[in-house]
């Protein structure tokens, strides 16, 4: 058996996504393949391994059926991890290994980004695991890695969608955003992998948020794809820029890195690191010359990074 499932990207409403607000997001090209291999070997157990986007198996270790006990393995932190999905995916679904029993079953990953561009390493993962397991991801997800939840709606979205958490239930609606500037869109690595559990604690250290910046927020979503002109786009991102700054008390990155950059320069989910998109009437080439001076060698054009139906 194998499954799929696409990384993702938050154009808009990073943070407040948690709290009800619309959020803009995007599958990426690259993303997660899993294979299953199920065994008559009556061992109960489940041995796992990680590949990487360059073929080097990251990761090695073996779980216990049914429990899902970690019994050894390359990482302990990734053991520990993975053992506590198999624990949740069981609470989840008690029945899930009884009719698969006894039996031993080989579980590869094969990311195709490598694992700190924070594409999406662990929602890919979960994406995966629910489809084989005929769980609710985001079930599985609020017992694991937690966070809103958008990585998931990417993660099997043919396109871009809006996201939307209301009374806690997720909503996801297809978002028809294919801006005629794509050309003029790119995607900057900052080389700093930031840790989203990180970035949602400070957000949270903040509240309570105004519910009329959330309604803006919402605002600003959709606004971003009717925009029908690269300078109306910049103008929208660069409001969100400066509401998100003023609200978790971050400075721009833009401000704190590129301050002499003809572009608009937007954070991605969570500050601080991962990639930014970048929106300018400079070519791709005097971009990448820029950045590259500037220490960042990693630029991809939008049309490069995003899944959609229509490219």
């Amino acid at each position: 058996m194998e499954f799929y499932s696409h990384g993702k990207l938050l154009i808009t409403g990073e943070y407040f996504v948690l709290d009800g607000a619309r959020a803009l997001a995007v599958p990426t090209r690259q993303g997660q393949r899993m294979r299953v291999e199920r065994t008559e070997a009556a061992h109960n157990i489940l041995e796992w391994s990680s590949y990487s986007e360059q073929g080097d198996r990251w990761f090695l270790g073996h779980f216990a059926l049914p429990s899902g006990e970690f019994l050894e393995g390359s990482d302990i932190e990734t053991g520990s991890r993975l053992e506590q999905i198999l624990r949740c995916a069981h609470a989840i679904r008690p029945d899930l290994w009884e009719a698969q029993l006894p039996a031993t079953f080989r579980v590869s990953t094969f990311l195709e980004f490598p694992r700190n561009w924070g594409l999406g390493t662990s929602s890919t993962l979960i994406s995966n695991l629910a489809q084989w397991w005929q769980v609710d991801p985001y079930a599985l997800l609020a017992g694991s890695f937690g966070g809103s939840g958008y990585d998931l709606a990417c993660a099997r979205a043919s396109g871009p969608v809006f996201y939307q958490l209301t009374n806690g239930q997720p909503k996801v609606t297809t978002a028809a955003f294919h801006p005629p500037f794509a050309g003029q869109l790119h995607f900057l690595f900052l080389e700093q992998k930031q840790n989203s559990r990180e970035g949602i604690a400070h957000y949270r250290a903040k509240q309570p948020h105004d519910p009329q910046l959330i309604h803006r927020i919402s605002a600003l979503s959709e606004q971003a794809t009717i925009a029908t002109e690269l300078k109306t786009f910049r103008q929208i991102m660069e409001e969100h820029e400066r509401l998100v700054s003023q609200s978790i008390d971050i400075i721009t990155v833009k401000t704190r890195l590129f301050p002499d950059l003809p572009a608009t320069v937007k954070s991605l989910g969570a500050w601080g690191g991962d990639f930014v998109l970048v929106a300018s009437d400079l070519s791709f080439g005097e971009l990448r010359d820029y950045f590259v001076r500037k220490g960042f060698g990693i630029l991809i054009p939008y049309a490069e990074m995003i899944y959609s139906g229509d490219w």
